[in-house]
């Protein structure tokens, strides 16, 4: 079978390599054609991406559309999606990732930003545009795999059961003290967002993060109503 044909040919270009310049990518890939040789993919990078058409066999493509990213690039720099590894309570590692704004100094303002599931995990260059829009309004953006994330070894899984409004909610709190004394995050300024799981997480924000003494407190709390 011939690949699909939804656009006029174009010159290919070749294949994307570190020594071009390029960001770190993200790659969706799409449908292949029967004979594997063409691959439908959406290749997401943290100031832009494309929806691409690759031939497996010459490894060049050609750019079928551009994500919106690049135009929100153009009109206001997207902030890199940070990897970072922080220890829980029982020392657990904990994965997740902080996205800076540009332009202020550090201790940062902080959106804790909750995943759903609460299996669900975050993952680099997801494209969710609840990131770029805080970090826009100069918000770091906290994204914390608390343990109950899937993608991780048993011990992550195993270590959620019975802890949700427990452990599994100061994995949160624990992240933003971590991050608050080593001076990146402003601990007097730190609200918490998130929807499903998020939602829940929201408003245990409310109910006891508030309330309890610990060695930060959440400040605000943003969309605590979206629970599956």
């Amino acid at each position: 079978m011939s690949p699909l044909r939804c656009c006029p040919p174009q010159t290919p270009r070749p294949k994307i390599s570190p020594e071009d310049g390029q960001s770190e990518a993200g790659i969706d890939i799409h449908t292949m054609s029967d004979d594997e040789r063409w691959m439908n993919a959406t290749v997401t990078r943290h100031n832009g991406g494309e929806h691409v058409l690759y031939d497996l066999q010459s490894q060049t493509f050609q750019v079928l559309a551009e994500l919106g990213r690049i135009r929100m690039n153009a009109t206001s720099t997207l902030s890199l999606q940070q990897p970072i590894i922080l220890k829980s309570s029982d020392g657990l590692d904990l994965h997740g990732y902080l996205s800076l704004p540009q332009g202020i100094s550090k201790p940062y303002p902080t959106v804790a930003y909750v995943h759903g599931g609460p299996w669900l995990r975050d993952v680099h260059l997801n494209k969710d545009p609840e990131v770029p829009f805080s970090t826009n309004r100069s918000y770091a953006v906290l994204q914390v795999n608390y343990r109950g994330s899937s993608g991780y070894d048993k011990a992550l899984p195993e270590a959620a059961k019975g802890e949700i409004a427990g452990k599994m909610h100061g994995d949160l709190t624990y992240a933003v003290g971590a991050l608050a004394s080593q001076g990146v995050i402003d601990p007097k300024r730190v609200v918490i967002s998130g929807g499903s799981y998020g939602g829940y997480a929201s408003l245990v924000g409310m109910t006891h993060t508030g309330q309890v003494p610990l060695r930060h407190q959440f400040g605000r709390y943003l969309r605590p109503l979206d629970i599956d």
